[in-house]
């Protein structure tokens, strides 16, 4: 296994896929948290669209999908969200609370701790709640 640890993630992600297809997968999660897949291929594109308009909601400007209320009502029926919205600021928190010093500069939890102290940064609590979900 090479030394990198993209390669060796990706090489454990494979299960038979081509090693392109791995590293796809394996650089469109790490990166997702930068928004930088929005700048990639189309398939990058579609998972960031999908975790932002899941987890906080499309940001101003990007144009909202058209969503049938009553396919979304059966997704969240068959997959329900479980109070996603709370328990995911929570852990968010508790991952700021335990690594000291965060040095994630364009993360969600910058906002939250960035928000403890005075700074012009939206509340992650905030963000979170502009998912088109209850939960």
């Amino acid at each position: 296994m090479r030394g990198r640890a993209p390669d060796r993630c990706a090489g454990r992600l494979s299960c038979g896929v081509p090693d392109i297809r791995s590293w796809q997968v394996w650089s469109t999660i790490a990166l997702h948290t930068w928004d930088i897949n929005l700048c990639k291929e189309d398939e990058a594109r579609l998972v960031q669209l999908g975790i932002l308009l899941d987890v906080i909601g499309l940001p101003p400007g990007v144009p909202a999908p058209k969503l049938d209320p009553a396919d979304v009502a059966e997704i969240v029926e068959r997959y329900p969200r479980l109070g996603f919205k709370r328990g995911f600021y929570d852990l968010l928190c508790e991952e700021l609370d335990t690594k000291q010093p965060y040095h994630h500069h364009n993360h969600i939890c910058t906002c939250i701790a960035y928000n403890r102290s005075p700074a012009p940064l939206p509340d992650g609590q905030t963000l979170l709640n502009g998912a088109p979900f209850d939960e």
